[in-house]
C-alpha cells in the first residue's frame, strides 16, 4: 500500500506512543543494571555532604553554638538599682565554658562580636515595634541581660561600640560597662543622661553605679562631680516628672561613695 501523508501521520503517533512507553522500561533497567555503582556513589555523596557539614561547624560556630545556649537561658531581673548578680555570674560562667571550648580569642570575638550586633538590632527593632509599655520594657531589659552575660567576653569591642552611630550597639556598650566598669569611659556615660533616650540613660547610671561599688576608683573627686552632674541633668529634662527610677540610682552611687571613701 503506497504511504500516503495520512498514513505518515498515524505511524508517527504510533512510533512515539512507543518511544514515550520505552524509556521508562529502558531507564529502569539501566538503573537495575547499575544498582551497585548508584549505592557507592550514593554512599560516598553522603559521606561528602556529612564533611562539607562538619567543616562548617568551625571554631566560631562552636563559639556562637555556646554562646546562644548561655544568653537563651539567662534570667531576667527587673533592675530598680544595682546590677543583678545573677548575671554578672552568667557572664563569669559564659566566659568559662568559651575559653574551655578551644576556640582561640580571636575566633571567639567574631562570634561574639556577631552576636552582640544582633542583639543591638533586636533592642533597636523592640523599640520601634510598639509604643512605651511594661511589656516593651522587659522585652528591652531580656535583651540587655544577654548583652551583659557577653560583656566580659566583648570587651575588646567597647571603644567601636561606645561610639557607633546605632543606639543599640552604644546600649551594648553600656552593658559591656556594667560588667567591667572603666573609669576612662565616667564622662561618657555622664553624656548619656542628655544623649540617650531614658532606657538607655538609666542602664547608664547603673553602669556608674557599678563602677563605684566596685570600688577601684581612679578618681574620686572627678567621679562625685560625674555623679553630681548626671543627677542634675536628669532632674533637668523634665521637671514636673524626673525620671526617679534613675536619679536614685546615681543618688545611691553618690551616698555609696561618701560612704566607702
Amino acid at each position: 500500500m503506497p504511504e500516503t501523508a495520512g498514513t505518515r501521520t498515524i505511524l508517527d503517533g504510533v512510533a512515539a506512543i512507543i518511544s514515550a512507553s520505552a524509556w521508562p522500561l529502558v531507564t529502569s533497567i539501566a538503573l537495575w543494571g547499575y544498582r551497585k555503582e548508584i549505592r557507592e556513589t550514593s554512599a560516598i555523596l553522603v559521606k561528602k555532604l556529612g564533611s562539607a557539614d562538619q567543616i562548617k561547624v568551625g571554631p566560631i560556630e562552636i563559639a556562637s553554638r555556646v554562646i546562644e545556649s548561655a544568653i537563651s537561658s539567662v534570667p531576667v531581673v527587673q533592675e530598680k538599682n544595682s546590677v543583678p548578680e545573677v548575671q554578672l555570674e552568667a557572664g563569669k560562667e559564659l566566659e568559662i565554658k568559651v575559653r574551655a571550648s578551644g576556640v582561640d580569642e580571636a575566633q571567639s570575638l567574631i562570634a561574639v562580636g556577631r552576636e552582640i550586633r544582633e542583639l543591638a538590632r533586636k533592642y533597636e527593632r523592640n523599640r520601634a515595634a510598639s509604643a512605651s509599655s511594661d511589656l516593651r520594657t522587659w522585652e528591652m531589659d531580656k535583651v540587655v541581660a544577654q548583652m551583659r552575660t557577653l560583656g566580659r567576653l566583648a570587651v575588646p569591642l567597647l571603644t567601636e561600640l561606645a561610639y557607633s552611630p546605632y543606639p543599640g550597639e552604644r546600649l551594648a556598650a553600656i552593658a559591656i560597662l556594667q560588667v567591667h566598669p572603666d573609669h576612662d569611659y565616667v564622662p561618657w556615660l555622664e553624656s548619656r543622661m542628655d544623649k540617650e533616650v531614658p532606657f538607655v540613660f538609666f542602664h547608664a547610671a547603673l553602669a556608674l553605679r557599678q563602677y563605684v561599688v566596685e570600688g577601684n576608683i581612679a578618681d574620686i573627686r572627678s567621679t562625685r562631680g560625674a555623679l553630681q552632674r548626671a543627677v542634675n541633668t536628669v532632674q533637668s529634662l523634665d521637671k514636673d516628672r524626673p525620671h526617679q527610677n534613675t536619679v536614685n540610682v546615681l543618688k545611691d552611687a553618690l551616698e555609696i561613695l561618701d560612704e566607702t571613701h
